[in-house]
């Protein structure tokens, strides 16, 4: 099939591109196991293919999928057979060896051929967190209609020994001491809801090789979290997250790939951190009103809040790039007994 035909293809009123056609074989692809309407509605989220209820065109999608297969453009995963018939599992005959609690003693080579199953963890992941979000189970934790999630990084290992290319490397100690260590970095993101419930979503390791390797700089977090924003937003393109991320963070271009993917975002903002804004909220600070200030008790620690709205914040050559920013300060004091 040549591409014009490819582009041709019409599903339900929708012209289907050659680029979606792409997108499509490498989600199914990716997620062989998955059920044929989990893939469909996967897909519906991918290409945003939604009917005017705002639900996904399941079925629609689900007969595009069969016509690519008879076009020989893509294998759908078999049909996962039933035991038995008619959804009944066979019963399994208990004998000594298979008795609840029994102990198995024998050798290895008596147990016969052992047939092990590779499990990619992140896709899983990836796959149950998705179901669960489309089925509603987190509604009641969302904050503004977002996903709350906390990005931050965090060290796995280190030996003075270069295992991987991958690894990065720093120097310690002074002078004659001085010596390389190497270290794995990995950047998490977790689904971070109240009460201290946290989900594992994502990860993206630190490689030497994928940073300015021109420049003799290697990977770090802000470059980490490009790529890590931009799995997030593949996978879950139609879901709103609220990211919650620390001082690390406070540079435009975070902010503005927050923005340009429609996340909500609260970051920590240090003292040393973005002087221009600090300078700016320190001298709106004298303007504010009461309206503009919370006081919250808890147990013997009393917060005061401050909060100036629509700061400008600008970066990049010559100050070209502009963000407007909410900053938010919380004051702690804590109440002596006497």
């Amino acid at each position: 099939m040549t591409e014009i035909e490819l582009g041709s293809i019409m599903q339900c009123g929708r012209k289907i591109s050659c680029g979606e056609v792409d997108q499509i074989r490498e989600t199914v692809a990716l997620f062989p196991r998955l059920p044929l309407t989990e893939s469909a509605a996967t897909i519906c989220e991918h290409l945003g293919w939604y009917t005017a209820a705002g639900t996904g065109k399941v079925n629609a999608c689900l007969k595009l999928l069969r016509k690519l297969e008879a076009a020989v453009l893509l294998k759908l995963p078999e049909k996962q057979k039933l035991h038995g018939g008619r959804g009944i599992c066979e019963r399994i005959a208990l004998t000594n060896r298979t008795v609840p609690g029994s102990q198995s003693v024998c050798s290895l080579k008596d147990l016969g051929a052992v047939k092990l199953e590779v499990v990619k963890e992140k896709e899983a992941t990836e796959l149950l967190v998705r179901s669960l979000m489309r089925k509603k189970k987190f509604q009641r934790y969302l904050i503004d209609c977002s996903y709350p999630i906390a990005i931050d990084g965090t060290q796995k290992t280190s030996s003075r020994v270069l295992w991987d290319e991958e690894w990065l490397e720093r120097e310690l100690g002074k002078g004659d001491k001085k010596e390389k260590q190497y270290y794995v970095y990995i950047l998490e993101a977790s689904l971070a809801f109240r009460d201290g419930m946290t989900i594992p979503l994502m990860s993206e390791f630190s490689d030497f090789n994928k940073g300015d390797t021109a420049q003799g700089k290697q990977d770090c977090e802000q470059i980490a979290f490009k790529r890590l924003a931009y799995r997030l937003k593949k996978v879950f393109p139609k879901y709103g997250f609220m990211l919650m991320i620390d001082g690390l963070y406070t540079v435009g271009p975070v902010v503005e790939q927050c923005r340009s993917n429609n996340w909500d975002f609260m970051i920590v903002l240090q003292d040393g951190s973005l002087p221009q804004v600090w300078e700016e909220y320190e001298l709106l600070k004298k303007l504010l009103e009461k309206e503009d200030c919370l006081v919250m008790k808890w147990g013997d620690r009393i917060q005061h809040f401050h909060w100036i709205n629509d700061i400008e914040y600008t970066y990049g050559p010559n100050g070209r790039k502009r963000q407007i920013v909410h900053v938010v300060v919380c004051e702690l004091f804590i109440q002596l007994e006497r």
